[in-house]
Protein backbone atom coordinates (compact mmCIF):
# COMPACT_ATOMS: atom_id res chain seq x y z
CA UNK A 1 0.00 0.00 0.00
CA UNK A 2 1.53 3.31 -1.12
CA UNK A 3 0.31 6.42 0.71
CA UNK A 4 1.28 9.87 -0.60
CA UNK A 5 0.90 12.82 1.75
CA UNK A 6 0.72 15.55 -0.88
CA UNK A 7 2.90 18.62 -0.41
CA UNK A 8 2.59 22.04 -2.01
CA UNK A 9 0.47 22.98 -5.00
CA UNK A 10 -0.45 21.02 -8.12
CA UNK A 11 3.00 21.15 -9.78
CA UNK A 12 4.73 19.69 -6.72
CA UNK A 13 2.09 17.01 -6.33
CA UNK A 14 2.57 16.01 -9.97
CA UNK A 15 6.27 15.38 -9.33
CA UNK A 16 5.46 13.31 -6.26
CA UNK A 17 2.83 11.25 -8.05
CA UNK A 18 4.95 10.82 -11.22
CA UNK A 19 7.88 9.40 -9.27
CA UNK A 20 5.67 6.93 -7.41
CA UNK A 21 3.76 5.91 -10.56
CA UNK A 22 7.05 5.16 -12.33
CA UNK A 23 8.57 3.36 -9.34
CA UNK A 24 5.46 1.30 -8.58
CA UNK A 25 3.76 0.76 -11.96
CA UNK A 26 0.24 -0.59 -11.67
CA UNK A 27 0.11 -0.16 -7.88
CA UNK A 28 -2.76 1.76 -6.33
CA UNK A 29 -1.50 5.00 -4.76
CA UNK A 30 -3.52 6.46 -1.91
CA UNK A 31 -3.29 10.25 -1.99
CA UNK A 32 -3.89 12.57 0.96
CA UNK A 33 -4.31 16.30 0.43
CA UNK A 34 -4.00 16.03 -3.35
CA UNK A 35 -7.14 17.92 -4.35
CA UNK A 36 -5.40 19.42 -7.39
CA UNK A 37 -4.65 15.96 -8.78
CA UNK A 38 -8.18 14.82 -8.07
CA UNK A 39 -9.83 17.79 -9.79
CA UNK A 40 -7.56 18.49 -12.76
CA UNK A 41 -5.43 15.47 -13.69
CA UNK A 42 -6.02 12.07 -15.26
CA UNK A 43 -3.78 9.54 -13.50
CA UNK A 44 -3.29 5.80 -13.19
CA UNK A 45 -4.83 3.76 -10.32
CA UNK A 46 -5.32 6.27 -7.50
CA UNK A 47 -7.56 6.50 -4.44
CA UNK A 48 -8.09 9.77 -2.61
CA UNK A 49 -8.57 10.48 1.07
CA UNK A 50 -11.08 13.36 1.37
CA UNK A 51 -9.14 16.42 2.49
CA UNK A 52 -12.24 18.01 3.97
CA UNK A 53 -12.49 15.26 6.57
CA UNK A 54 -11.65 16.50 10.06
CA UNK A 55 -9.24 13.66 10.60
CA UNK A 56 -7.15 14.34 7.49
CA UNK A 57 -4.31 16.27 9.14
CA UNK A 58 -4.37 14.05 12.20
CA UNK A 59 -4.12 10.91 10.08
CA UNK A 60 -1.26 12.27 7.96
CA UNK A 61 0.72 13.20 11.10
CA UNK A 62 0.01 9.78 12.60
CA UNK A 63 1.29 8.01 9.49
CA UNK A 64 4.51 10.04 9.46
CA UNK A 65 4.99 9.31 13.15
CA UNK A 66 4.50 5.57 12.58
CA UNK A 67 7.04 5.69 9.76
CA UNK A 68 9.61 7.44 11.93
CA UNK A 69 9.08 4.77 14.58
CA UNK A 70 9.67 2.12 11.87
CA UNK A 71 6.21 0.64 12.28
CA UNK A 72 5.53 1.27 8.57
CA UNK A 73 8.03 2.13 5.85
CA UNK A 74 9.06 5.65 4.84
CA UNK A 75 10.22 6.56 1.33
CA UNK A 76 12.23 9.77 1.46
CA UNK A 77 14.87 11.71 -0.46
CA UNK A 78 18.05 13.01 1.18
CA UNK A 79 21.24 14.80 0.25
CA UNK A 80 19.89 17.28 -2.30
CA UNK A 81 21.50 20.19 -0.46
CA UNK A 82 24.97 18.59 -0.28
CA UNK A 83 25.06 17.07 -3.78
CA UNK A 84 24.64 13.45 -2.63
CA UNK A 85 21.08 12.88 -3.72
CA UNK A 86 19.60 9.50 -2.84
CA UNK A 87 16.14 8.05 -2.25
CA UNK A 88 15.86 5.69 0.70
CA UNK A 89 13.15 3.17 1.56
CA UNK A 90 13.55 2.51 5.25
CA UNK A 91 12.70 -0.70 7.07
CA UNK A 92 9.35 -1.10 8.86
CA UNK A 93 7.56 -3.74 10.91
CA UNK A 94 4.69 -3.64 8.40
CA UNK A 95 6.64 -3.81 5.12
CA UNK A 96 3.66 -3.62 2.77
CA UNK A 97 2.68 -0.07 3.88
CA UNK A 98 4.88 2.72 2.47
CA UNK A 99 4.25 6.38 3.28
CA UNK A 100 5.74 9.31 1.33
CA UNK A 101 5.84 12.72 2.99
CA UNK A 102 8.11 15.76 2.78
CA UNK A 103 9.83 14.64 -0.45
CA UNK A 104 9.34 16.34 -3.81
CA UNK A 105 11.45 14.22 -6.22
CA UNK A 106 12.71 17.21 -8.22
CA UNK A 107 16.23 16.22 -9.19
CA UNK A 108 17.81 15.98 -12.64
CA UNK A 109 18.66 12.31 -12.12
CA UNK A 110 15.02 11.23 -11.66
CA UNK A 111 12.96 13.69 -13.70
CA UNK A 112 10.25 11.80 -15.60
CA UNK A 113 10.97 10.85 -19.21
CA UNK A 114 7.38 9.80 -19.96
CA UNK A 115 4.14 11.32 -18.74
CA UNK A 116 2.16 9.13 -16.31
CA UNK A 117 -0.44 11.94 -16.22
CA UNK A 118 -2.51 14.09 -18.53
CA UNK A 119 -5.05 16.87 -18.00
CA UNK A 120 -8.50 15.52 -17.15
CA UNK A 121 -11.20 15.29 -19.82
CA UNK A 122 -12.98 18.23 -18.19
CA UNK A 123 -9.86 20.36 -18.50
CA UNK A 124 -9.10 19.24 -22.05
CA UNK A 125 -12.64 19.93 -23.21
CA UNK A 126 -12.68 23.35 -21.53
CA UNK A 127 -9.29 24.14 -23.10
CA UNK A 128 -10.58 23.11 -26.51
CA UNK A 129 -13.58 25.43 -26.12
CA UNK A 130 -11.25 28.26 -25.10
CA UNK A 131 -8.97 27.61 -28.08
CA UNK A 132 -11.97 27.64 -30.40
CA UNK A 133 -13.24 30.89 -28.89
CA UNK A 134 -9.83 32.50 -29.41
CA UNK A 135 -9.68 31.07 -32.97
CA UNK A 136 -6.41 29.31 -32.29
CA UNK A 137 -7.09 26.61 -34.91
CA UNK A 138 -7.49 29.28 -37.58
CA UNK A 139 -4.20 30.83 -36.51
CA UNK A 140 -2.43 27.47 -36.74
CA UNK A 141 -3.92 26.91 -40.19
CA UNK A 142 -2.32 30.19 -41.23
CA UNK A 143 1.07 29.00 -39.99
CA UNK A 144 1.07 30.78 -36.61
CA UNK A 145 2.70 29.06 -33.62
CA UNK A 146 1.36 29.42 -30.10
CA UNK A 147 3.69 30.04 -27.15
CA UNK A 148 2.51 29.92 -23.54
CA UNK A 149 3.92 32.48 -21.10
CA UNK A 150 3.48 31.41 -17.47
CA UNK A 151 3.57 34.13 -14.82
CA UNK A 152 3.92 32.99 -11.20
CA UNK A 153 3.64 35.50 -8.39
CA UNK A 154 1.75 34.89 -5.13
CA UNK A 155 4.11 33.29 -2.61
CA UNK A 156 7.00 33.76 -5.07
CA UNK A 157 7.16 37.40 -3.98
CA UNK A 158 8.87 36.18 -0.79
CA UNK A 159 9.95 32.57 -1.48
CA UNK A 160 12.56 31.08 -1.16
CA UNK A 161 13.57 34.25 0.72
CA UNK A 162 12.55 37.89 0.90
CA UNK A 163 16.06 38.90 -0.19
CA UNK A 164 16.08 36.66 -3.29
CA UNK A 165 12.48 35.80 -4.24
CA UNK A 166 11.70 33.48 -7.16
CA UNK A 167 9.33 35.94 -8.85
CA UNK A 168 10.60 37.03 -12.27
CA UNK A 169 10.78 40.68 -13.31
CA UNK A 170 8.62 41.82 -16.20
CA UNK A 171 11.75 42.64 -18.19
CA UNK A 172 12.78 38.96 -18.15
CA UNK A 173 9.51 37.97 -19.80
CA UNK A 174 9.97 40.67 -22.43
CA UNK A 175 13.48 39.44 -23.24
CA UNK A 176 12.23 35.86 -23.45
CA UNK A 177 9.43 36.88 -25.81
CA UNK A 178 11.92 38.78 -27.98
CA UNK A 179 14.11 35.66 -28.14
CA UNK A 180 11.14 33.56 -29.20
CA UNK A 181 10.43 36.03 -32.00
CA UNK A 182 13.92 35.36 -33.37
CA UNK A 183 13.41 31.58 -33.26
CA UNK A 184 9.75 31.15 -34.16
CA UNK A 185 8.04 32.62 -37.19
CA UNK A 186 4.85 34.57 -36.45
CA UNK A 187 4.32 33.51 -32.79
CA UNK A 188 1.18 34.15 -30.73
CA UNK A 189 1.75 34.41 -26.97
CA UNK A 190 -0.75 32.88 -24.55
CA UNK A 191 -0.22 34.51 -21.14
CA UNK A 192 -1.52 32.72 -18.05
CA UNK A 193 -0.72 32.58 -14.36
CA UNK A 194 -1.86 33.00 -10.77
CA UNK A 195 -2.16 36.82 -10.67
CA UNK A 196 -4.67 37.92 -13.30
CA UNK A 197 -4.84 41.61 -12.21
CA UNK A 198 -1.08 41.83 -12.68
CA UNK A 199 -1.24 40.08 -16.06
CA UNK A 200 -4.02 42.32 -17.37
CA UNK A 201 -2.16 45.40 -16.13
CA UNK A 202 1.16 44.64 -17.85
CA UNK A 203 0.11 42.57 -20.88
CA UNK A 204 -2.28 43.80 -23.56
CA UNK A 205 -4.33 41.46 -25.71
CA UNK A 206 -3.80 41.81 -29.44
CA UNK A 207 -3.52 39.65 -32.55
CA UNK A 208 -0.17 38.47 -31.17
CA UNK A 209 -1.10 37.99 -27.51
CA UNK A 210 -4.06 36.47 -25.68
CA UNK A 211 -4.68 36.06 -21.96
CA UNK A 212 -6.25 33.06 -20.21
CA UNK A 213 -8.46 33.60 -17.18
CA UNK A 214 -9.20 29.87 -16.71
CA UNK A 215 -8.56 27.76 -13.62
CA UNK A 216 -5.23 26.01 -13.15
CA UNK A 217 -6.38 22.68 -14.61
CA UNK A 218 -7.61 24.29 -17.82
CA UNK A 219 -4.45 26.42 -17.99
CA UNK A 220 -2.37 23.23 -17.85
CA UNK A 221 -4.42 21.77 -20.70
CA UNK A 222 -3.95 25.00 -22.70
CA UNK A 223 -0.19 24.87 -22.15
CA UNK A 224 -0.13 21.26 -23.31
CA UNK A 225 -1.69 22.40 -26.60
CA UNK A 226 0.93 25.11 -27.24
CA UNK A 227 3.96 24.49 -29.43
CA UNK A 228 6.48 26.42 -27.30
CA UNK A 229 6.68 27.93 -23.83
CA UNK A 230 8.17 30.59 -21.58
CA UNK A 231 8.31 29.27 -18.02
CA UNK A 232 8.33 30.92 -14.65
CA UNK A 233 10.41 29.10 -12.02
CA UNK A 234 7.34 27.03 -11.22
CA UNK A 235 6.81 23.27 -11.18
CA UNK A 236 3.36 23.96 -12.67
CA UNK A 237 5.00 25.68 -15.66
CA UNK A 238 7.50 22.81 -15.93
CA UNK A 239 4.66 20.32 -16.27
CA UNK A 240 2.93 22.53 -18.83
CA UNK A 241 6.10 22.42 -20.94
CA UNK A 242 6.58 18.70 -20.34
CA UNK A 243 3.04 17.88 -21.47
CA UNK A 244 3.42 20.19 -24.48
CA UNK A 245 6.66 18.47 -25.43
CA UNK A 246 5.19 15.00 -24.93
CA UNK A 247 2.10 15.70 -27.01
CA UNK A 248 2.19 15.17 -30.75
CA UNK A 249 0.97 18.72 -31.09
CA UNK A 250 0.96 20.40 -34.42
CA UNK A 251 3.47 19.73 -37.16
CA UNK A 252 6.30 22.23 -36.84
CA UNK A 253 9.09 23.15 -39.24
CA UNK A 254 11.56 23.04 -36.32
CA UNK A 255 11.89 21.75 -32.76
CA UNK A 256 9.82 23.04 -29.86
CA UNK A 257 11.34 25.83 -27.79
CA UNK A 258 11.04 26.23 -24.02
CA UNK A 259 12.74 29.03 -22.07
CA UNK A 260 13.22 29.10 -18.29
CA UNK A 261 15.18 31.32 -15.86
CA UNK A 262 18.78 30.29 -15.31
CA UNK A 263 19.24 28.69 -11.86
CA UNK A 264 15.43 28.21 -11.70
CA UNK A 265 14.07 29.58 -8.38
CA UNK A 266 17.61 30.64 -7.44
CA UNK A 267 17.98 33.02 -10.39
CA UNK A 268 18.48 36.07 -8.14
CA UNK A 269 21.18 34.41 -6.03
CA UNK A 270 22.97 32.69 -8.95
CA UNK A 271 22.65 29.16 -7.48
CA UNK A 272 20.32 26.34 -8.52
CA UNK A 273 17.26 26.02 -6.33
CA UNK A 274 16.25 23.28 -5.87
CA UNK A 275 19.76 21.94 -6.28
CA UNK A 276 20.33 20.08 -9.56
CA UNK A 277 16.83 20.82 -10.84
CA UNK A 278 18.22 21.07 -14.36
CA UNK A 279 16.33 19.94 -17.45
CA UNK A 280 18.27 19.26 -20.65
CA UNK A 281 15.48 20.24 -23.05
CA UNK A 282 14.95 23.69 -21.52
CA UNK A 283 16.86 26.76 -22.70
CA UNK A 284 17.95 28.80 -19.69
CA UNK A 285 18.21 32.58 -19.84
Amino acid sequence: MIILVGEGRLGNQLFQYAYLANRYPGKIIWCMGCEGLKQHVLTGPVRYFPRTARWWRLLSKALVCLARLHVIRLLAETGQECGRYVINLQWGLVPWVVVVAGSYFQHASILPSAAPVSPSMRCLEAAQRWLAEKRVEQGIARGREFVFVHVRRGDYLRWPSREAPAVLPLEWYRRAMDWIRTEVKDPVFVVLGDDLPYIFEFFTESQDLIISDADEGVDMAIMSKCSHGILSASTFAWWGAFLSRESGGYKLPHEKRYIAPLFWAGHRSGAWFPGDFYTSWLTYM
